[in-house]
């Protein structure tokens, strides 16, 4: 059986398919992709799904201490990044770089890189200190490097690449670990679901809390035997048809309400009904802010 192939335009060759993302990351596929931007700055076309666009930037000068380097191409770093963030106003990016290197126990000569994790920036973000700390992340892992007994010797600095993705603070998503300091607080009910229902699973959370920390499904009823979910898109998004209320009141048609929280709306009707008649107008906003107020100290709960 012959195995599958997709053709790559810019290298002029056939690639197997599960070799595909290997080869978009190949140095061969990279300098093949590049396009030329302004002296030192390269673009290098990317098929990936998330990612905006890469950089490649460079100096004639033959440097061999890392933050030298960065010190070299600080400029033109801070201006890439600033020019993506008035694009995108919040980005995730991360660096490599890579050197030449020299064997003589071997003879051979070999390309080494230094990456770095990926890191949220905004235009709140100090880019500098972000710069600065992924310049000790990669003068680390090239100390490390150097001092493994691996026998390599660094012959000169070939680039900075910076990669450039996609960030979307404010989509849906399933259950997400809280910061420590927030944790810490015990303030948030956070449930630990695995699948798209976060809305649905919070709504039960408030309607049936629990005595101890302990935010996991099988604590509380399944969604689907106390909401009625019908009609409504998950995971929730942010531009809502309805508000968030009206789609918690209408996913709580269906609902066996504990007695409490009857007996709660019943005795907020009787406060509203003790109100002046005059006063007509009054009882109706009143009525409106007691439902959202209850279901805020149900969430509270």
């Amino acid at each position: 059986m012959k195995k599958k192939e997709r053709f790559c335009k810019d290298c002029n060759v056939p690639v197997l398919s599960n070799m595909w993302v290997g080869h978009l990351r190949s140095n061969y596929h990279k300098n093949n992709s590049k396009m030329i931007e302004d002296k030192g700055v390269q673009i290098i076309k990317s098929a990936f799904k998330e990612r905006i666009v890469s950089y490649r930037i460079s100096t004639e000068k033959n440097i061999l201490d890392v933050k030298q380097y960065f010190k070299e191409l600080e400029v033109k770093i801070l201006c890439i990044l600033d020019n993506q963030l008035i694009k995108h106003t919040c980005i995730k990016i991360s660096m490599e770089l890579f050197g030449y290197y020299y064997n003589p126990t071997t003879n051979n000569h070999d390309v080494k890189s230094f990456n770095t994790p990926f890191k949220v920036v905004c235009k709140s973000t100090e880019i500098k200190d972000l710069v600065e700390e992924f310049l000790m992340i990669i003068d680390n892992k090239a100390d490390v490097f150097a001092e493994k007994d691996s026998g390599w010797i660094l012959l000169n600095f070939l680039y900075l690449e910076i990669n450039i993705n996609k960030f979307n603070p404010m989509r849906a998503s399933s259950f997400v670990e809280l910061p420590p300091e927030i944790v810490r607080r015990q303030a948030i009910v956070n449930i630990r679901n695995n699948d798209d229902y976060c809305f649905a699973w919070s709504i039960v959370a408030a309607l049936y809390p629990l005595t101890r920390a302990d935010f996991v499904t099988s604590s509380y009823p399944h969604y689907s035997t106390v909401l009625n979910t019908a009609g409504i898109a998950f995971p929730m998004s942010l531009t809502f048809q309805k508000s968030p209320t009206q789609l918690m009141e209408e996913a709580l048609e269906d609902a066996d309400l504990d007695n409490d929280i009857e007996s709660d709306q019943e005795s907020d009707q009787e406060e509203c009904q003790e109100t002046d008649s005059g006063t007509d107008q009054n009882i109706t906003d009143t009525e409106e802010e007691v439902h959202y107020l209850g279901n805020l100290t149900s969430w509270e709960r």
